[in-house]
């Protein structure tokens, strides 16, 4: 894990492989004694991932985010980029212009997850290509598409046939 809640984030990273996933700790309801991990969010390569408000404003995240093990990132720390932001105001609007990207993503993902069953995997798939799945895990996808793993796991096997 990088960042855990109450930490600042303080890095953002452009993902050149694997992959970083967003999550938080809850308590299911058959079990209210254990908490379990809810995936929020994947970053794949090829896009800037940052904890928005906690990178821009420098405010306490509320969610844990983990990079996968091997993967490669170039990272980028705040206080570079404020000083880079000084004598280059361009730097700012750029970053403006990925946080809105990053939010019209974010729109995009949150309506494939209201899409249940294999319906919402196939948006899955096609929204983040259907080697996703080569680097995360079935676990992770099926908590991000509000799933159990098992009912992933039955929705592949039919897939496949």
């Amino acid at each position: 894990t990088v960042f855990g809640p109450k930490d600042i984030a303080d890095l953002a990273f452009w993902p050149v492989s694997g992959y970083i996933r967003y999550y938080e700790m809850v308590k299911p309801e058959e079990d209210c004694e254990n908490f379990v991990q809810k995936t929020l969010d994947i970053s794949l390569p090829g896009k800037i991932s940052l904890a928005v408000n906690s990178f821009m404003n420098q405010v306490p995240l509320g969610y844990y985010a983990e990079i996968q093990k091997g993967s490669t990132f170039i990272s980028f720390n705040h206080k570079s980029f404020q000083e880079l932001s000084a004598f280059m105001p361009e730097v700012k609007d750029l970053a403006l212009k990925i946080v809105a990207a990053g939010e019209q993503d974010w729109h995009l993902k949150m309506e494939m997850c209201k899409v249940k069953c294999a319906e919402g995997y196939e948006k899955f798939l096609d929204y983040f290509g259907s080697n996703v799945t080569d680097f995360v895990e079935q676990q992770h996808i099926a908590s991000y598409l509000g799933m159990a793993p098992e009912e992933l796991s039955r929705i592949r096997k039919i897939r496949k046939s």
